[in-house]
C-alpha cells in the first residue's frame, strides 16, 4: 500500500506561506516604525512651533499692552512739547518788544518819555507814544529817528500824529515794524 502524505505537502505549502507572511510582517513592521518615527517627528516639530507661536503672541500682547499704557504718556509729552514751543514763541515775540523798548529809551535819552505802547505780536508791529517836554528835544528825537544807523534795524519806521499839548509838551506816535532778519532783535533759538 502506498502511503500518501497529504500532511507533508500541506506543511510545505504552509511553511512557504508562513515565510512570505513573516517577510510581509517584517516589511509592515519596518514601515510602521518609519511612519511612527515620522509621526513623532512631525508631532514634536508641531509642538515646538506651537510653543514658539504662543511665545511670540505673548510677547506681542505684552508689547501692545505696554504701548497702550504709554499712549497717554506720549500724548501728555506731545502736549507738553507743543506748549513749550508756543511759550517759546511768545517769549521770543515779547523779547522783540522789550529789546525795542530798551533800544528807544536808550536812543532818546532821559529827556524823552515813552508814554504809551501797543505791540502786535502776529505782525511784529510796535506802536509807541513818545512825549517830549519841549520842541528842542522833539527835534533831536526826530533827527535821531532819521539816522540810517537807526532805520536799518527795522523794516519800517513811521512817525505820525504830532500834537502839542496845553502844558507845552509834544507827543507823536512812532510805529515800528520788525523784519524777520532784523539786526536789533537777536533772540537765542535754544533755551
Amino acid at each position: 500500500m502506498i502511503q500518501i502524505n497529504f500532511l507533508s505537502k500541506q506543511n510545505k505549502k504552509l511553511s512557504k506561506q508562513q515565510e512570505k507572511d513573516k517577510l510581509i510582517f517584517k516589511y509592515a513592521l519596518i514601515a510602521f516604525i518609519i511612519c511612527s518615527v515620522a509621526f513623532l517627528g512631525v508631532f514634536s516639530i508641531n509642538l515646538y512651533l506651537q510653543y514658539k507661536i504662543n511665545q511670540v503672541q505673548a510677547q506681542t500682547t505684552t508689547a501692545r499692552k505696554q504701548i497702550d499704557s504709554e499712549r497717554t504718556l506720549e500724548a501728555n509729552y506731545l502736549f507738553f512739547v507743543n506748549k513749550l514751543a508756543i511759550i517759546r514763541e511768545l517769549f521770543d515775540q515779547r523779547a522783540n518788544k522789550q529789546i525795542a523798548m530798551g533800544f528807544f529809551s536808550e536812543l532818546f535819552g532821559p529827556n524823552i518819555a515813552i508814554s504809551g505802547l501797543t505791540y502786535n505780536m502776529e505782525d511784529g508791529i510796535l506802536s509807541l507814544q513818545v512825549t517830549s517836554p519841549h520842541v528842542f528835544y522833539l527835534e533831536e528825537a526826530l533827527e535821531v529817528l532819521e539816522d540810517p544807523e537807526v532805520t536799518k534795524y527795522f523794516s519800517s519806521l513811521t512817525k505820525s500824529n504830532l500834537n502839542r499839548q496845553a502844558m507845552g509838551q509834544y507827543t507823536f506816535s512812532l510805529t515800528v515794524s520788525f523784519s524777520e532778519d532784523s539786526e536789533l532783535v537777536i533772540v537765542e533759538t535754544e533755551y
